[in-house]
């Protein structure tokens, strides 16, 4: 039964540094900056139309690549319950296992590391975002609760199986 990981956290908590960590273990990674940048948007928010597109293919390609077996990797901030019961309603119901990794990382830190990557060049996996709106994000995001099995990752990629919650 293939695998699908649903990455929780804000923005710089570290889900691209683990998502490209699953890739290296066969995972296929969906990213939303990954398609926004190769549209053309290094910035966020995203045009809602954009987003909604992404989102709209990147259910289909999540159904498509349970049917083959393959396990996935969401590369998602999922900032509510409701987003994250979403997707793995969506998943189960094609067919995969389930996991949430939630990567938890102090608001300071993210400041932190969102000036840093501000300060470099924007790519597909550095988008920029105006300090502010990571306040407005930090704000808004629901943290999941025990009732969601949630695997806690503090470090930007996964270590090991007992620290992380591989798969």
């Amino acid at each position: 039964m293939p695998t699908v990981v649903l990455l929780c956290g804000l923005t710089c908590s570290g889900k691209s540094t683990y998502a490209k960590a699953l890739a290296g273990r066969g995972f296929v990674w969906l990213s939303v900056d990954q398609d926004a940048h190769d549209a053309g948007h290094d910035e966020q928010p995203l045009p809602a139309a954009l987003q909604r597109d992404i989102k709209i293919r990147h259910k289909q390609r999540l159904k498509e690549l349970v049917a083959e077996g393959r396990d996935v990797v969401l590369d998602y901030a999922l900032p509510s319950r409701a987003r994250r019961d979403e997707y793995r309603s969506l998943a189960e119901a094609a067919g995969a296992t389930v996991e949430l990794h939630f990567l938890d990382v102090p608001a300071e830190e993210l400041h932190r590391r969102l000036a840093a990557r501000n300060a470099g060049p924007p790519g597909p996996h550095a988008v920029r975002v105006p300090p502010e709106q990571l306040d407005r994000w930090i704000t808004s995001f629901e943290p999941p609760t025990d009732d969601e099995r949630p695997v806690r990752v503090t470090t930007p990629a996964p270590r090991s199986s007992a620290t992380a919650g591989q798969p």
